[in-house]
């Protein structure tokens, strides 16, 4: 789909009474759909990345993620690695917060004043 395709379809699915939208995964980036109230995604997600960038889809405050899985695949080791590297995030966006409220620089020294 070009992207002017893409943005017609974004701009119908906002009309009043649309309910789903099916998208690739190229929903994952760039798709700004702010009253997304579900997401499900069909497959494993194969890094932390686009983990976090799937659940971002869903953007209302009560919105839902749900990853659907076929048990005894690769699928479902896949998406226990990106949860982890998905929780590994944000605990580095906690350390970094902290280290910046401290006022130690990303080299992890005292920022001289």
């Amino acid at each position: 789909m070009s992207d002017s395709q893409q943005h017609q379809v974004v701009c119908i699915f906002k009309e009043p009474g649309r309910k789903v939208l099916v998208a690739t995964s190229a929903a994952e980036e760039g798709l700004d759909v702010p009253s997304c109230e579900f997401v499900v995604r069909y497959n494993a997600a194969a890094t932390g990345i686009q983990l976090l960038q799937s659940r971002g889809r869903a953007r209302q405050r009560a919105a839902e993620f749900c990853a659907i899985l076929q048990e005894g695949t690769q699928d479902v080791e896949l998406h226990n690695k990106s949860r982890l590297e998905e929780a590994n995030m944000h605990q580095w966006q906690r350390n970094f917060a902290e280290s910046v409220a401290r006022g130690v620089s990303a080299a992890g020294e005292a920022e001289q004043r």
